[in-house]
């Protein structure tokens, strides 16, 4: 069976940014398009794309007079704001490059513009082709259960109105990571609070491994530590594992049987981290490969987040 018949068409601007995505521009377009409801504008920032995808969206924009490209627009933050600014309605919904909406997604994510509302976090599930991508992606995102009043929407799921993006300068176009951490931040300095709705949910494609987790984590941390934000999360983060180390250390140099200490400092982390995260997939394999990834991406984004801070200090002595 196929998606039923989608039931009405919206006054709403649906917006992604894409770079070299021809791998997966047509699930994304497919799903955005076919869902229960659809946009009556589909605004697309293509960064410079030069592995078939502008090919892909020329033949979209012809089947589809909804979807209007937009080329060469720079990265991911400055084309998101440029795909803003070409929207011709005030209600703006994001989605990001890899994922696909779920059917209701779009009916979802904007209903809570009937109430009132100007700003509407959706959700995002990781959705990987083996037992280790599944694992990672679970550890770099939210789980539902995890989701507490210091929530804060990410760009693959998010709408607002378009006056509230003028108002805080639009997303920061001199980082390429977090930006729409930074762009949430700004948010709520300036007064405005998002209301969640779990049921909007587009799923997006983890890493398939360890290294490309890292990379990606690597450089999540580093636009943080561009930003300056979550330095407590950080500074907590690196207590934690100079302590393992300095067990490790005392292990090697001392006596052996201290080794098996070194788990003791990151303990409670790993736990908190990884309690929720076993019931969203299976097999025995996830016992040991939620609490590898979590390690992995929390040294990663550590190690990016202090090389961007030293960045950011070196910048600001000059």
């Amino acid at each position: 069976m196929g998606r039923p018949e989608h039931t009405a068409k919206i006054e709403v601007s649906v917006i992604t940014t894409l770079y070299n995505e021809g791998e997966t521009v047509s699930d994304l377009l497919d799903s955005v398009l076919q869902g229960a409801v659809t946009p009556d504008e589909v605004v697309v920032a293509d960064g410079g794309s030069t592995d078939g995808t502008l090919e892909l969206l020329a033949d979209y924009a012809t089947r589809h007079p909804e979807v209007r490209i937009l080329t060469d627009t720079g990265g991911r933050s400055a084309g998101r704001n440029a795909a803003i600014a070409a929207a011709r309605h005030e209600q703006v919904v994001c989605i990001d490059a890899g994922c696909v909406a779920e059917f209701n997604w779009l009916d979802e994510i904007t209903k809570p513009f009937g109430e009132g509302a100007e700003w509407v976090g959706g959700f995002y599930k990781p959705k990987g082709e083996t037992a280790l991508s599944t694992a990672i992606g679970l550890t770099m995102v939210f789980v539902i259960e995890e989701v507490g009043l210091d929530f804060v929407p990410s760009a693959r799921s998010m709408a607002f109105h378009k006056t509230l993006w003028k108002g805080v300068g639009g997303f920061p176009e001199d980082v390429q990571f977090a930006e729409d951490t930074a762009f949430d931040e700004a948010l709520i300095a300036a007064g405005y609070h998002p209301v969640f709705t779990p049921d909007a949910v587009v799923e997006w494609r983890p890493p398939s491994g360890l290294i490309s987790q890292a990379r990606t984590m690597f450089s999540w941390g580093r636009g943080d530590g561009l930003l300056g934000l979550r330095s407590q999360h950080y500074r907590r983060l690196l207590t934690l594992f100079l302590a393992t180390f300095g067990l490790l250390l005392a292990g090697v140099l001392i006596d052996a049987r201290i080794i098996i200490l070194a788990i003791v400092p990151l303990a409670p982390t790993l736990y908190r981290q990884t309690r929720h995260k076993y019931r969203h997939t299976e097999g025995w394999a996830r016992w040991l490969l939620i609490p590898l990834a979590t390690l992995n991406g929390l040294a990663s984004s550590l190690l990016g987040y202090a090389t961007g801070y030293m960045a950011k200090n070196r910048s600001g002595a000059k």
